[in-house]
């Protein structure tokens, strides 16, 4: 168990006190001000009489004092009012009441007459009515309010995120009427990114699960189909490559699962160098050439001469192969891919990789960047790869201050991505 210093623990307990004497002291000085300023006026308009000041001075002092001191004491115990009326009343209360006694004692006090005493007191009385009535008007408003309040934020407390809060006043319980529909507007939309998470979450579980199940069951298979001599020698070195096939699947989906994983949580060493995007380019189509050409599609370099940029070279050039890879195998024969770097300026590029394919599907597009989304659960189960490599592009194209996005096309598919020199934050594995 942590325990916090002892200075620490009692910093509040020593603000609340220095604000009490502060409160103290001001009301004080108000005090005497407010009691010499009516003994003067007193003095001075009256012809200079010591009685009607001296009578003033002791019934208004003790009266005043005897309501600023219960002021306090509510004050610093709020618990002692459990209601705004009972707040405004009592303010009402020790806001007139000492005028009331006050006057009332001075009346008394220099012998006037019972005609005098009888209206100033029925004055004083009314006073304190209409007063009391005012305190209640102005008061129901804020009480109102506040049960606005309450009754919402225990509803939002239960889960509930279609609460209102229909207060448009301009003081600060409307401030806090709008803070509150803004808190429940960002509960709201953290629930629904939660729920988001959760849901891909469950999906991204099931499709490692679904591409790790092939591979080892066909693994398993093949070993057992060994293992029994069902087989001959020819079909044993058959199998073998079968297997080294299924294991090298497994291998790149673990590889890249772990690369996504380590870029996304910011643990990557990222070599930063100055090199030419146009040379990584075309040693990416040098890679790309023969499997294009076996399927019998052309590849297009439409580079800049001067592509000068600061960067990770090594995982841009993933970013374009797996583009390129995308590309070629959703070609059809005699189709073309198109690779082209477009300069912004202050040293950023775009870079495009197109193809003359059949497209991706609108339903599609929203979700092609996410993990092992490839096109729809079923289309997952017959294509290649891993279904990783739009979403490790994504994360290696945003760690470089960029965004990767496809662009609308008329025929085939085009991605384009844009790069910010020495944005990757250097972090170490």
């Amino acid at each position: 168990m942590t325990t916090l210093p002892r200075a620490s623990v009692r910093a509040p307990a020593i603000l609340t006190a220095t604000s009490t004497k502060r409160s103290l002291l001001i009301s004080g000085i108000t005090f005497v001000v407010a009691l010499a300023a009516t003994m003067l006026i007193v003095w001075t308009q009256l012809g200079q009489v010591w009685k009607f000041t001296y009578w003033i001075a002791i019934c208004t002092a003790p009266a005043s004092a005897i309501a600023l001191v219960v002021a306090h004491m509510v004050q610093n115990d709020p618990s002692r009012m459990r209601s705004l009326s009972q707040r405004f009343m009592l303010a009402t209360l020790l806001t007139l009441g000492p005028i009331a006694f006050a006057g009332w004692a001075a009346v008394r006090q220099m012998f006037a007459s019972h005609q005098d005493t009888v209206v100033l007191s029925a004055v004083l009385v009314m006073a304190l009515a209409v007063g009391a009535r005012i305190s209640y008007l102005l008061s129901h408003d804020v009480r109102q309010s506040v049960d606005v309040l309450r009754s919402g934020l225990a509803k939002v407390a239960t889960g509930d995120r279609n609460v209102a809060f229909p207060i448009d006043s301009r003081d600060e319980l409307g401030s806090l009427a709008a803070q509150a529909r803004e808190t429940v507007a960002m509960l709201t939309e953290e629930e629904r990114r939660r729920d988001e998470a959760e849901r891909m979450r469950r999906e991204t579980i099931a499709s490692i699960s679904h591409d790790l199940r092939t591979p080892i069951t066909s693994l398993r298979l093949l070993a057992e189909a060994i293992e029994d001599d069902l087989v001959d020698q020819d079909t044993v070195k058959r199998y073998a490559a079968s297997m080294r096939t299924n294991v090298e699947v497994l291998g790149a989906l673990i590889d890249d699962l772990f690369e996504l994983a380590r870029i996304e949580a910011g643990a990557l060493t990222w070599s930063m160098q100055q090199f030419e995007l146009g040379e990584v380019v075309e040693s990416v189509i040098g890679t790309m050439e023969v499997e294009a050409h076996q399927r019998g599609i052309r590849i297009n370099a439409e580079a800049m001469e001067s592509t000068d940029f600061v960067g990770d070279p090594a995982r841009l050039r993933r970013v374009i192969l797996n583009l390129l890879q995308n590309a070629v195998r959703h070609t059809p024969e005699d189709g073309l891919v198109t690779v082209s770097i477009e300069p912004t300026g202050n040293g950023c590029f775009e870079v495009e990789v197109a193809d003359t394919g059949s497209g991706i599907d609108p339903a599609d597009r929203e979700r092609i960047f996410e993990p092992f989304y490839r096109g729809g659960s079923e289309a997952a189960r017959t294509r290649p790869g891993t279904g990783l490599g739009l979403a490790i592009a994504r994360a290696v194209v945003e760690a470089h201050g960029g965004r990767i996005w496809l662009a609308d096309s008329d025929q085939g598919s085009r991605f384009r991505f844009s790069l910010a020199p020495g944005s990757v934050s250097t972090q170490n594995a």
